[in-house]
């Protein structure tokens, strides 16, 4: 009755329940000189610190970009956040607030670029490319020097900082980029960041040098206030985070729950919550696709951190293909009107092999085998120093060892020619006609800006647009206004790769954007006109410039394919990579320079002592990282991994695996991946009930040993296990394994008898340990209980009924099949060493199957050892750029595959792995996934 009368009475409202009036004692967390309720009345924010109160972010939020390039009330530089402990985001609550003042030195930092401040490039073929005014720039270029500055200070003194390091480094490059030729949308994205990182930067200083002192650095400036009303501050429910922050004056907002709001809570005045008033909330140019959705904290501000910068972002990396999307770019009447040139350059696959028409199907046993292309004399050598006048010098050291390159094997063909991201300047200079070399020279300065636009903006270059074969660029250096419109009309295979080409910045930038035949006038602020003449100074120039992006490009490009990252967070070790190319070229030579060098620097000086620093920072690029392989940290060495593997395996062994390929789409790769996956069970030990063992004693046991059997277990997997060396004879594994014999009382008394030695002879070689074991167990056995004798007995005789075998029965006992499986592994291995200590012979070993515990285990073996100690594992690996627990995970899965397969109705999906090669007339299932 009491409950009942309860639940009809109102509820009082916060404001009716805790204190108004401050008494002399200072104000506890709990305390506020502010307070407002939520709006679904479930929090209480209070604060110790300040009488206002920002709307809190908190629960669920879905972040994205809005139209100043920044996040919104979830971006920790315009807005309160949740405060993270323990993680590398606790000083943002550090972040400096706007100035009040708007002659404040500080204020660019919060400025929003205009379209005002937009200058589009002078005769550009792209009409929405362009820069920075110089204005916008010269207002942050003081304040980004000083920001450097203090961080080399604080280097010299207390040591490099990484986070802090890695930070302004990422503001350095961001303030370079605003030079770049861009869109107003990227360079808005781009002054954005200058200001993001500049205010990280600021905040980073602020906690860790003015506010906890964590170095012993000083730095002069005025006394700030003892409440930091500066300071962008942090919301917690956290009592000891109030205390911390409030103790050194950063406001600070405590939230509560409702139902903990006490009368002895004191909040002097209720307020309604300060709206983001300033913050812009429509997505505008972004589009406005959410980059993160869950809950506020760690995981959204990690978020932000690896999608604030273009730069963080890693890319697909260029490997030996076509172009794959362009063909989407073609227009569709074009399209249609050209069928045999669309096939002509259908996606090449690193896994698959076109299965052949009817009319094609091999009846040999041996597959054909494919001339040697015959070298083409026309043909110009990577190899070789291309003689230009104007070609840049080569480095002689560079030009000897290239020189020495063995050029025997057969030059890649068709999808196999390795791409480029820029034009080989050999390329551009090989015409002997003038007016063709010309051509060469105006089509690469008309696309020279928009190119450097599209490989310097990532976004691009990410399953949008891929580098280009060297066909391809002559092709579209070649182009003049007569096959220029030859190619819209046209169907040929020279027009389809014109029109292909043509189509890249029209599908960046928009049909409208695109002025065909509009060639800049000028070269670095020197007048030019290739049209009508050469000049031979400024198409050295060109060359030259063409040669260092084109180096400092794939240098970065191949770094990122054969490196992985070096540091935990993805942003940070990508930064660091990047740094370490950048060290390779003098400081003064940014990738897009503002104006051309006067002196010869770098890995070309003439003087040793200059090119050691530039020598040295090559030598470091080309380090393993921490001893490993180098495997990449590229999406291709995470994704197809098994094609891979299965394109190895079949151009290597093509008499053992004659049939093709079968083609699979990536929508049934991935359902079958996904069905696969679901049922993939990890290893794990269980201890099961013996055969005529009671349950007490299955516990007694199962208790006493189970330590013990999962060290044994542990040791049987250990890949350690795989490298041990077994002193056996040639010819002791020579007959057939044959079945465990029968049990009695006595083996199964030994089999738990412990202390058994590991070795058969003691140290002096004579001593027999194995003896000695044998006699003491035999001792131990005589002295057991009758009745003890007659279980083991009763026992074994349930085992051997279990293991026999009927007349006439080629089938196995489950009990002769695991005894059989428990010695399958060891057989394997003393096998191989016996052979390879006997007659030398090295290799692999690849089997699995049901243990004798039920469970599917896998092994692989090798021995032997190449000049760089390395199995044939390890070379397999290496080349499909695999570690060991993707090897794993791959066997596991194909046994899975065999011994857990998925029964499906028909017309499904078949999950089960597919036969695909055949050996010695026996079908054997291969490598089918990617």
């Amino acid at each position: 009755m009491e409950d009942a009368l309860q639940d009809t009475l109102p509820k009082k409202r916060w404001d009716d329940i805790v204190q108004t009036i401050r008494s002399s004692d200072p104000l506890r967390y709990r305390d506020g000189f502010a307070g407002c309720a939520t709006p679904d009345d479930k929090y209480l924010v209070t604060s110790p610190n300040v009488d206002w109160i920002p709307r809190p972010v908190y629960g669920m939020v879905s972040v994205s970009l809005r139209h100043d390039a920044r996040f919104g009330i979830h971006d920790p530089i315009l807005w309160p956040q949740v405060f993270v402990e323990q993680s590398r985001y606790s000083w943002l609550c550090a972040v400096m607030r706007k100035p009040s003042d708007v002659l404040d030195p500080r204020m660019p930092m919060w400025l929003n670029l205009s379209p005002v401040n937009f200058v589009p490039l002078n005769s550009c073929m792209i009409r929405s490319l362009g820069t920075i005014d110089y204005r916008t720039t010269d207002m942050l270029r003081p304040l980004v020097h000083t920001m450097q500055v203090r961080m080399a200070a604080l280097e010299e003194q207390c040591g490099r900082q990484p986070e802090l390091y890695h930070i302004v480094i990422a503001m350095q490059e961001a303030f370079d980029r605003l030079d770049y030729p861009s869109t107003f949308r990227d360079l808005l994205f781009q002054f954005s960041c200058v200001q993001r990182y500049w205010l990280l930067a600021s905040a980073w200083f602020e906690w860790h040098i003015h506010i906890w002192r964590s170095f012993p650095f000083v730095e002069q400036r005025a006394a700030p206030p003892s409440i930091r009303t500066d300071l962008m501050g942090a919301m917690t429910t956290n009592p000891s985070v109030v205390q911390r922050l409030s103790s050194v004056g950063i406001p600070v907002w405590f939230m509560r729950l409702m139902d903990t709001v006490t009368n002895e809570d004191v909040v002097i005045e209720s307020v309604s919550f300060i709206e983001p008033v300033e913050i812009a909330q429509e997505s505008g140019l972004f589009g406005g696709s959410p980059i993160y959705t869950g809950p506020v904290g760690e995981r959204h501000l990690q978020a932000i951190a690896r999608r604030c910068n273009f730069y963080a972002d890693v890319e697909r990396v260029p490997m030996p293909r076509v172009l794959q999307s362009l063909s989407s770019a073609v227009p569709s009447d074009m399209a249609s009107t050209s069928s045999a040139a669309s096939h002509a350059i259908a996606p090449a696959s690193l896994v698959v092999r076109s299965t052949p028409g009817r009319s094609c199907v091999r009846h040999t046993p041996y597959p054909p085998r494919h001339k040697a292309p015959k070298a083409n004399p026309g043909e110009r050598c990577k190899f070789h120093d291309f003689n230009s006048v104007y070609m840049p010098p080569c480095i002689p050291v560079w030009r000897d060892a290239l020189a020495r390159v063995n050029r025997a094997a057969p030059a890649p063909e068709g999808a196999d020619v390795w791409p480029y991201w820029f034009p080989e300047p050999a390329l551009v200079a090989s015409p002997t006609k003038d007016d063709r070399l010309l051509r060469h020279f105006v089509n690469w300065h008309r696309a020279r800006s928009p190119w450097i636009y599209v490989v310097t903006h990532h976004s691009m270059t990410d399953d949008v647009i891929r580098p280009l074969t060297p066909a391809q660029w002559r092709e579209y250096l070649n182009t003049g206004d007569k096959s220029r419109e030859d190619a819209k009309t046209k169907n040929t295979k020279k027009s389809e790769q014109k029109r292909q080409i043509a189509a890249i910045f029209s599908r960046i930038f928009g049909e409208g954007n695109v002025v065909e035949g509009q060639v800049p006038g000028d070269w670095f602020g020197r007048a030019v006109n290739l049209i009508e003449c050469k000049d031979s100074l400024i198409m050295a120039e060109m060359l030259w410039e063409l040669s260092e992006m084109g180096f400092r490009h794939e240098l970065r490009e191949l770094d990122r394919y054969l490196v992985p990252f070096v540091a935990k967070q993805p942003d940070v070790g990508e930064s660091q990579r990047r740094l370490m190319v950048n060290n390779v070229f003098p400081p003064s030579r940014p990738f897009h320079m503002k104006e051309l060098p006067t002196k010869v620097n770098g890995l070309a000086a003439s003087n040793l002592a200059d090119r050691v620093r530039y020598l040295d920072a090559l030598r470091q690029i080309g380090i393993p990282v921490d001893g490993k392989a180098k495997k990449g940290r590229a999406k291709d060495h995470r994704d197809g991994g098994m094609k891979k593997a299965a394109k190895l395996i079949y151009d290597k062994y093509i008499v053992q695996f004659p049939n093709p390929r079968v083609a699979e789409s990536e929508q049934d790769f991935k359902q079958r991946q996904k069905t696969m996956a679901a049922t993939y069970n990890r290893f794990h030990f269980r201890a099961q009930r013996g055969v005529g063992e009671t349950q007490e004693q299955f516990d007694v046991r199962k208790a006493t040993k189970l330590f013990e059997a999962i060290y044994h277990f542990v040791c049987e997997r250990s890949p350690n296990k795989q490298r041990r060396t077994h002193l056996v004879k040639l010819d002791l594994y020579a007959a057939p394994l044959k079945p465990r014999p029968k049990s009695t009382a006595y083996t199964l008394f030994k089999e738990d008898h412990p202390h058994k030695p590991g070795a058969v002879l003691g140290e002096d070689g004579k001593k027999s340990l194995i003896g000695e074991w044998n006699a003491a167990s035999r001792q131990a056995f005589a002295r057991l209980p009758d009745d003890e004798v007659q279980r083991l007995e009763s026992e074994a005789e349930a085992i051997n009924a279990c293991g026999i075998v009927p007349q006439g029965d080629w089938a196995m006992s489950e009990a002769v099949r695991a005894s059989l499986a428990s010695q399958i592994p060891m057989h394997v291995r003393q096998t191989w060493d016996a052979y390879h200590e006997g007659a030398g012979w090295v290799g692999m070993t690849v089997a699995g199957g049901i243990d004798s515990e039920g469970e599917i285990t896998p092994i692989t073996y090798c021995i032997g050892e190449d000049s760089e100690r390395r199995t044939f594992k390890d070379f397999l690996l290496n080349r499909i750029g695999w570690n060991d627990a993707h090897w794993d995970l791959a066997v596991m899965t194909y046994f899975q595959g065999i011994f857990n397969r998925v029964i499906v109705r028909r017309g499904a999906f078949v999950t089960a792995l597919r036969p695909v090669c055949k050996l010695n007339a026996r079908a054997t299932p291969g490598f089918s996934v990617k």
